[in-house]
């Protein structure tokens, strides 16, 4: 059955369904997650530092690989150490508090906007809006991501869409779950948590002379109460744990840092998020310019009556505050847009259930993603790389993309046929929603799998390996940043130089450096794949050592 009618006496189509929504949005959600390895640098700090907690047993502050670590609050850590309380220290349990958040933020989302939305058809544009979120490329990487992100984007529209309701009335209990989830948001990631709500509100209510309630909400006891019940307690115990230098650590180093100068690489320029959005917003950019368009049109004082222009202003603010403040900022990742792209998504959506011009060519650019990320392997043989581990890497995936390349080829033949099919015979949404679900899917059970396979199986080999030595057996890392192996060998591993006796992990490309350093060590490999080694330090006149791989 293709439709069926839904409460306001309207039909609904197949792919509003709520059994489609849900299926859609597990399967982006969950993907490969329970399979794939943790991925390097992010998911390997996070999970290592929250293994680390459990094995302390010290739940104030975090460390990672003995050193303490001060890049986030708290908050994620405390989830993921439960989680893998009860379920094992897997990559299924480490991931299972972002893939929650990820479902609570869709669920949101959705109820939002078939709430708020005064259209004929609110029910349609609330699951085109799902429909945005999930069957994309970047949101299927976040959700799943064992790292803070999935859960700050949760807090942060739990926080905003409740910030637009206290706005539109007023009442304690409104102000109570914004500050609530302001204050989670904060323990998640810090200052941030408060700098997009309140520029987003701060300029909303200048536009809708509602100045007076901002200065009446800020005054309001219970908002600071309920927010800082939630943020000084850990706040007081980290201090009393390490005194000053989580706050230094953090509030100066982690934030200050990245917005006034580059770190850990990661820099760029005031355009760089004009030039990475419309492929942030694949499939659906053909909709972009004209919601660009729109938005300079709707940048104008509200009248009190004017609901719907209230909410379209303060869902353009709220990307707009989080557009701006990244671009120029210091450090920036494509991830980081993530915080205000949750409105865009909404505004995409309903751009797209009201157009009623064909949709035609405004679906090659979800077939064209798809493409590339199910084959981008193949131009792999035809790369000119110098660098030793990075060449063993695409080696590795493009042996892996070599086992499934058939199959790969056959699903996005028959994808691109149903799709030529529905533009020829039966043009609509449905096509390009077929598009989006592949672009999503290419992402999930292609390219991520490959790409762990070549990076991160290695690391996590390594790793495994390791966790059989000797518990007294000693164990570092040199000219390597992979914490995951640290998760999967299940103890610390300092980085420093060899020393004779020592298990070394390493990069390939990175031996005869380790060697030149040490001329008094000779290494012998215990095990190697892709760009990844384990090496055996011993003096050179041990020579009546016989190594055991």
């Amino acid at each position: 059955m293709m439709e069926s009618p839904d409460n306001t006496g309207i039909s609904t189509p197949w792919w509003a369904q709520h059994w489609v929504l849900s299926t859609l949005t597990l399967v982006s959600v969950v993907g490969l997650a329970g399979v794939t390895p943790l991925f390097d640098v992010d998911e390997g700090a996070f999970t290592e530092a929250t293994r680390e907690m459990l094995a302390s047993g010290n739940w104030i502050s975090t460390y990672l690989n003995g050193e303490p670590r001060h890049d986030k609050p708290i908050l994620i850590y405390w989830l993921q150490a439960i989680s893998a309380s009860a379920f094992g220290l897997t990559e299924w349990a480490l991931r299972l508090p972002s893939m929650m958040a990820s479902c609570v933020w869709t669920f949101l989302v959705w109820r939002f906007t078939r709430t708020q939305f005064h259209t004929e058809e609110p029910n349609r544009v609330a699951a085109l809006t799902v429909w945005v979120l999930v069957a994309g490329w970047l949101t299927p990487i976040i959700f799943k991501a064992a790292i803070a992100d999935a859960l700050l984007n949760t807090l942060l529209v739990w926080a905003l869409f409740s910030g637009y309701r206290w706005l539109q009335m007023p009442s304690n209990l409104r102000l109570f779950w914004f500050s609530l989830a302001l204050g989670l948001a904060f323990l998640t990631k810090g200052p941030i948590a408060l700098v997009i709500p309140g520029g987003t509100l701060l300029i909303t209510m200048a536009l809708s002379r509602q100045l007076p309630l901002l200065l009446a909400g800020l005054l309001n006891p219970l908002g600071w109460s309920t927010f800082l019940l939630v943020v000084l307690p850990w706040h007081v115990a980290s201090y009393l744990d390490q005194g000053t230098a989580f706050f230094e650590g953090f509030y100066l180093g982690h934030n200050l840092g990245r917005f006034s100068e580059t770190m850990e690489s990661h820099g760029g320029s005031p355009v760089y998020y004009i030039f990475l959005l419309p492929i942030i917003v694949l499939p659906w950019v053909a909709w972009l310019p004209k919601l660009f368009v729109s938005m300079l049109t709707r940048l104008r004082p509200i009248r009190a009556v004017d609901d719907d222009h209230r909410l379209r202003v303060y869902l353009q603010v709220w990307f707009l505050v989080t557009f701006v403040l990244f671009s120029f900022s210091g450090t920036q990742l494509p991830h980081y847009l993530l915080y205000g792209l949750t409105p865009l998504f909404i505004l995409l959506a309903e751009r797209v259930a009201t157009d009623k011009t064909p949709i035609r060519w405004r679906v090659l650019p979800g077939m064209v993603g798809a493409i590339i990320f199910a084959l981008f392997p193949v131009v792999i043989p035809y790369l000119e790389v110098k660098d030793g581990y990075l060449s063993a890497t695409l080696l590795l995936g493009f042996g892996v993309f070599q086992q499934w390349q058939p199959w790969v080829i056959a699903t996005l033949c028959i994808v691109t046929l149903a799709i030529w099919s529905l533009l020829r015979f039966a043009a609509g949404v449905t096509a390009l929603l077929i598009a989006a679900f592949s672009l999503m899917a290419a992402v999930n059970f292609v390219a991520l799998p490959i790409v762990a396979a070549a990076q991160q199986e290695p690391a996590k080999q390594v790793g495994l390996r390791v966790a059989q030595l000797p518990a007294d057996a000693s164990v570092i890392s040199r000219h390597i940043r992979m914490p995951s192996v640290s998760v999967y060998a299940q103890r610390v591993i300092p980085d420093r130089e060899p020393q004779a006796g020592d298990y070394v992990v390493t990069r390939i490309n990175k031996i005869l450096k380790i060697e030149e350093h040490t001329p008094h060590l000779i290494f012998t490999s215990l095990f190697q794949q892709g760009g990844v080694a384990l090496l055996r330090a011993e003096h050179t006149d041990d020579t009546h050592l016989q190594l055991k791989p």
